[in-house]
């Protein structure tokens, strides 16, 4: 804006003031030129395929482990039938590693179980006849003490699980067994 025209296509609007031409409202753009540019394309390169070495990916353990950290329990008494039952039963199946010693501990066990049966019917008639009531609560504190040690147990092979996790996933190396943080082989108990 001016007083006075500064040149060709400047107008004069109704407040006596002088205005350049790209303000006024019938403006248009003026054309554009294009004008082409020589592009220089470069020779063409053949393309010889080369045997690059292959990279092969060789994964780490996984970071769930495929095996549970700890194995089934049960709560029951050991001097009761179905503990004694379950604890004789798991014991054949872990001594079992072929057929020979599957029929071997199989006989044991069934042999086991008919000698230990009328002991137990014996340890109950003197446990709760001769001495009553009385027992009970003990039985049912000692079954109660057994179920939160295993939750515990649980809780720290869980716990040593997700350490061990964490270490791969940061590169750290594994404590082997023995070594302080290193989880303990078995039951997850530290010897002592």
């Amino acid at each position: 804006m001016s007083d006075v025209s500064q040149g060709a296509g400047w107008w004069r609007a109704s407040d006596e003031k002088w205005y350049p031409p790209e303000t006024h409202p019938d403006y248009t753009l003026p054309p554009v030129q294009v004008v082409p540019v020589p592009v220089q394309v470069p020779e063409a390169v053949p393309f010889v395929a080369t045997a690059a070495p292959i990279a092969t990916y060789a994964p780490g353990p996984p970071m769930v482990p495929m095996t549970p950290v700890q194995d089934k329990r049960t709560y029951a008494s050991p001097m009761s039938f179905v503990g004694i039952t379950r604890r004789t039963t798991a014991w054949v199946r872990n001594t079992s590693t072929s057929s020979g010693t599957a029929v071997a501990a199989w006989t044991a066990a069934c042999l086991f179980l008919m000698v230990m049966y009328p002991f137990l019917l014996l340890y109950y008639f003197v446990v709760f006849v001769l001495f009553g009531i009385f027992t009970i609560p003990y039985r049912l504190a000692r079954r109660s003490q057994r179920k939160s040690l295993h939750v515990q147990q649980n809780q720290l092979a869980a716990m040593q699980g997700m350490m061990i996790q964490q270490q791969y996933a940061m590169g750290q190396p594994q404590p082997t067994a023995g070594q302080p943080g290193a989880p303990w082989p078995g039951d997850h108990n530290p010897p002592g």
